[in-house]
C-alpha cells in the first residue's frame, strides 16, 4: 500500500510540475519606434500622412515543437470588419527546429513581400486606403482605434500549435 501511495504521489507531483517547466510562447515588438501604446506618425496609412510605413517587426519566442509557419493577422480592434485580420493576413515560413523566429517587417500597402512571407489574404480596406496589399497600416484617421496582430504557430498539417497570441501595436 505504501508503494502505491508513493508512486501515485510521484506521478501527480510530476504532472503538476510539468507546466511550470514548460515556457509559454511569447511575442514582442522589436522595432523601437513601436511602443505598443501610440502608433508612430510615420507608420500610418498614406491617406493620413504615413510615409514608408512597414509592418511592425516582432520576435516570437519559445515556439512549440513542430512549428513550420507562423500566421499573422493584422487587425483594427475597434472595427468589426477590420478585426481578425482585416488589415491583412500573412504566413511566415519557419525553419524546422526553430525555438524562436523574427517576423521581419515588409512594406505596407504593397504586395512586395520578402522571401519566406506569403500573403494569405490582402487587407480589406483598399477602398479606404486606395491601395491593395498584404498589410494595411493603421488607417482610422486618428480616432483612437487600437491596432494589433494575432499570432498563430502552425505545424506541417496547418494545425495551430500552442496559444493564439495578441500583441498591441498602439492606438491611432
Amino acid at each position: 500500500m505504501k508503494a502505491g501511495i508513493f508512486y501515485t504521489a510521484a506521478i501527480v507531483g510530476t504532472l503538476l510540475a510539468a507546466p511550470a517547466l514548460a515556457q509559454d510562447m511569447t511575442v514582442t515588438l522589436t522595432d523601437p519606434v513601436w511602443n505598443g501604446k501610440k502608433v508612430p506618425a510615420s507608420q500610418v496609412c498614406e491617406r493620413f500622412g504615413g510615409k514608408g510605413a512597414v509592418s511592425p517587426s516582432m520576435l516570437v519566442s519559445n515556439l512549440p515543437d513542430g512549428v513550420v509557419a507562423i500566421d499573422v493577422w493584422f487587425s483594427d480592434d475597434n472595427n468589426e470588419r477590420m478585426n481578425w485580420g482585416g488589415h491583412g493576413k500573412v504566413k511566415y515560413i519557419v525553419p524546422a527546429g526553430s525555438t524562436s523566429f523574427e517576423l521581419k517587417s515588409f512594406p505596407a500597402e504593397s504586395d512586395d513581400l520578402p522571401d519566406g512571407v506569403i500573403s494569405v489574404r490582402d487587407q480589406k480596406g483598399a477602398q479606404w486606403s486606395g491601395t491593395n496589399g498584404a498589410y494595411l497600416p493603421p488607417c482610422s484617421g486618428g480616432r483612437g482605434h487600437v491596432y494589433s496582430a494575432y499570432i498563430l504557430a502552425r505545424d506541417a498539417d496547418d494545425d495551430r500549435v500552442g496559444p493564439r497570441l495578441n500583441i498591441k501595436f498602439g492606438s491611432f
